[in-house]
């Protein structure tokens, strides 16, 4: 896991969920296990024959660079950290070139479908999950307060923060149009 430390606190840095830092996700199926590291948008498909990897990804998908607001953003959540430094005087370390991860989380519902999150700079509370069928690709999306644990096929449980940061357990039903 890449990690953004902050100033002044050494044990503090950046390596969660929703972390601007790249880490690498991996999910275990039944006959293969899914490996992300978030530097593009792709996901290897290993199988336990040790064969050459298949390849999951997102041709189009263009990469966000990271920048010091997105560092301030990630550790705002933080309410010990904020009440202690002024986040925004904080001389960062951002190498240059650095991005922001394209995978931020990997799941493996009943059915076997891949789900990946689309990471990059958030624009509204939803966030964009690519979901690779054995037919294809569709999309689906996601409140970002809402993290999901468990996919299923036909709901999803997850914990979902307010604006205060409580957290709600949820089970939420899934709904699907069309066929992949």
């Amino acid at each position: 896991t890449e990690q953004i430390g902050v100033p002044g606190f050494a044990v503090i840095s950046a390596d969660g969920w929703r972390s601007p830092g790249h880490r690498t996700l991996v999910v275990v199926g039944p006959a293969r296990i899914y490996v992300a590291t978030g530097d593009r948008f792709e996901v290897q498909v290993l199988a336990p024959d040790g064969g050459d990897p298949d390849i999951l990804e997102l041709d189009d998908y263009i990469l966000d660079s990271l920048t010091r607001e997105d560092v301030i953003r990630y550790f705002s959540d933080f309410r010990t950290i904020v009440n202690r430094i002024d986040l925004s005087t904080t001389q960062w370390n951002i190498p240059e070139g650095q991005t922001l991860p394209a995978i931020t989380d990997l799941h493996l519902d009943e059915d076997g479908n891949l789900w990946a999150e689309e990471g990059g700079r958030a624009t509204d509370d939803t966030g964009h999950w690519s979901v690779f069928t054995p037919s294809g690709r569709i999309s689906a999306t996601m409140s970002r307060r809402f993290r999901p644990f468990h996919i299923g096929s036909e709901s999803v449980l997850g914990v979902w923060r307010d604006d205060l940061d409580v957290e709600y357990v949820q089970l939420r039903g899934i709904i699907k149009r069309g066929n992949p």
